[in-house]
């Protein structure tokens, strides 16, 4: 009995210090926080033979700033500072803030264009080396100067690093944008074979507030961004490798009329062989559609055939964005964005170590087939009249 009443003791002394002591460091820790820079954004662009670092960080006096002053809060503060590496230039900011930079929480990194063409790879390893940036950070290339997109207000109580976030992550719904995250990025350069695709940002300015949005897709080879595509060459990406999604895509029947399909799941597969002497790669997509919305007149009854027929236009639709963005990617810029050289690498081995040194040119050669089977699952309201 005695013995039981010690482990109590012991149990209920556990607690109250556990309650004492957590209370401590829990204020500890808001005093420290509110001592911190809370990076949110980074942008980086070159100028004058060095880094210039674009930084975006919450405003952690912003209760007591808008109390003195009666204005509207800054939820983020923006600060540009240079160096000769990514790591250089952050840790300039200690001096110019007197806090402690936290890139813990960052949210996005944007490489500007000229930056960009010039290539990033040494600047990126040596960043992720060298400060706390988690490698699940997006990434994305600015159409222009990145210190436009981070040093972008787009209105009250929003911080545009996370909205720019948001925009990236919205492929699970959006067709036409790609998403890359910076171990995504790393792991496609040391491969030394593939290219790698990411969004390109826009910054417009307003007269009041910025709008941010993604307009077109950043190829990359060595390293270096060699060109940009439109929407349809990123959607065939995307259905390639797999990532398409929960988007929706919109094709036309075999009379003209309109279809919107919402994408419920998508399934790609890629099996490798050697035919003839040459690698082929047999591209095999399943996926499942639910029709959204039909421009028919909605007293106009559709045959139960005609399912059948906007399942082959959605078919051929979709084979046809794969095969474009295939000829532009691979046939027009060497770009291997859908890692063809690394399943043949993992399949075929021996010819791939033969012809990894010539894999721009041997990726031309290469047989590219498409198959997609769809099958219509659901099919939305405004359509469910039109099957009575």
């Amino acid at each position: 009995m005695l013995k039981s009443l010690k482990i109590l003791l012991k149990i209920l002394l556990l607690l109250i210090s556990l309650l004492v002591f957590g209370g401590c460091s829990s204020h500890n820790s808001k005093l420290e926080l509110k001592n911190r820079l809370i990076v949110q954004g980074i942008g980086i662009d070159k100028a004058d033979g060095q880094l210039s670092v674009s930084v975006q960080a919450l405003n952690t006096d912003v209760s007591s700033n808008s109390a003195a002053s009666g204005a509207p809060d800054e939820v983020v503060k923006y600060y540009c500072v240079k160096g000769k590496s990514v790591s250089e230039a952050i840790g300039k900011l200690s001096d110019i803030t007197g806090s402690d930079p936290l890139i813990s929480q960052n949210r996005i990194v944007v490489f500007g264009r000229e930056f960009a063409q010039e290539g990033i790879e040494d600047y990126l390893d040596d960043f992720v080396r060298t400060t706390q940036n988690r490698t699940t950070v997006y990434v994305a290339v600015a159409d222009g100067s990145a210190e436009d997109i981070i040093f972008a207000r787009l209105g009250e109580n929003i911080v545009p690093a996370r909205r720019a976030e948001q925009i990236i992550r919205s492929t699970d719904f959006n067709a036409n944008v790609v998403s890359t995250r910076i171990f995504e990025l790393l792991n496609t350069f040391s491969d030394g074979t593939a290219s790698a695709a990411l969004p390109v940002l826009k910054c417009t300015k307003g007269d009041k507030t910025d709008t941010i949005e993604i307009t077109s897709t950043a190829i990359f080879k060595d390293e270096r961004l060699i060109d940009e595509t439109e929407g349809e060459i990123a959607t065939g990406i995307l259905w390639a490798n797999d990532r398409i999604g929960h988007g929706e895509i919109t094709f036309d029947d075999e009379n003209g009329v309109t279809i919107t399909a919402k994408v419920i799941k998508s399934k790609t597969k890629i099996k490798t062989k050697i035919k003839d002497g040459k690698p082929c790669f047999d591209i095999k997509i399943k996926c499942s559609l639910d029709l959204s919305e039909v421009n028919k007149n909605v007293f106009q009854v559709m045959e139960l055939s005609e399912i059948s027929e906007i399942g082959d236009c959605a078919e051929r639709t979709i084979e046809n964005y794969v095969e474009n963005s295939i000829n532009e990617c691979i046939m027009n810029e060497s770009a291997d964005v859908f890692g063809f050289g690394r399943r043949l690498k993992r399949t075929c081995p021996r010819y791939y170590k033969t012809n990894v040194d010539d894999w721009s040119e041997v990726m031309k050669a290469c047989e590219y087939n498409a198959q997609v089977d769809v099958k219509i699952e659901r099919v939305g309201g405004s359509v469910a009249r039109l099957y009575k």
